[in-house]
């Protein structure tokens, strides 16, 4: 009797944690990009794709898109955590364009389970081409478990500043100012106040010279 027990307590204690792992399971991953808020003009940067609070990962894809005007994509790698539970780890060739990057990766075999917590899924390097506002988003999202079911998740974007983002309005103000006050100066220069005691000369009638006196005997 006391070993039924003690097997019962066991089997109660397995049902508590795998319900416990089914609750988490459904829960809602996230995935958000890493990305720097400025980049100088040229400058090559990283962008990390980020996975939070998973259960169970066995494959990712997605599609990181740019403006294309601001920057350009130079590659992609996968990161570690797909594979941190032992799980053989597959990717197709990133595609790059002129506008995103897409990569797509899975685990093969039934076992060891797939990847639990959070961590880096892949890394993309981009390099900024222009002055501006880059919005990095994320669609074509996907998260599946090692059988391909499905993972519900939310997606966040990112939006790094690019090339030169300096505040040129206080130098303007600036020499506005300055401006102003050189012509204030050069009015006051070009209209005097009059010294005191200083006369002006009055202009009036020119007289016509009369005749000339005859010379003296």
């Amino acid at each position: 009797m006391k070993k039924h027990t003690v097997a019962l307590g066991v089997l109660l204690g397995l049902l508590v944690i795998s319900s416990s792992r089914v609750v988490f399971a459904q829960s809602t991953a996230n995935l958000k990009l890493d990305a720097p808020s400025a980049v100088s003009s040229g400058e090559e940067f990283d962008v990390s794709l980020l996975v939070e609070n998973v259960v169970n990962l066995g494959g990712f894809q997605f599609v990181l898109g740019f403006d294309p005007e601001l920057v350009t994509a130079i590659g992609v790698t996968k990161g570690d955590f797909l594979g941190s539970s032992g799980r053989e780890v597959v990717c197709d060739d990133p595609v790059l364009s002129d506008s995103g990057v897409r990569l797509e990766c899975v685990t093969l075999g039934p076992e060891p389970p797939g990847a639990d917590g959070a961590g880096v899924l892949a890394v993309v390097r981009l390099r900024s081409t222009g002055d501006g506002s880059a919005a990095l988003a994320l669609s074509r999202t996907k998260l599946v478990q090692p059988n391909g079911t499905e993972i519900q998740h939310v997606a966040s974007d990112a939006r790094t500043s690019t090339g030169d983002q300096r505040d040129w309005r206080p130098f303007i103000w600036g020499g506005v100012i300055a401006g102003g006050a050189l012509l204030i100066l050069f009015g006051a220069v070009l209209v005097r106040t009059r010294r005191p005691g200083e006369r002006r000369l009055q202009a009036g009638p020119i007289e016509a010279p009369g005749p000339s006196a005859p010379p003296e005997a």
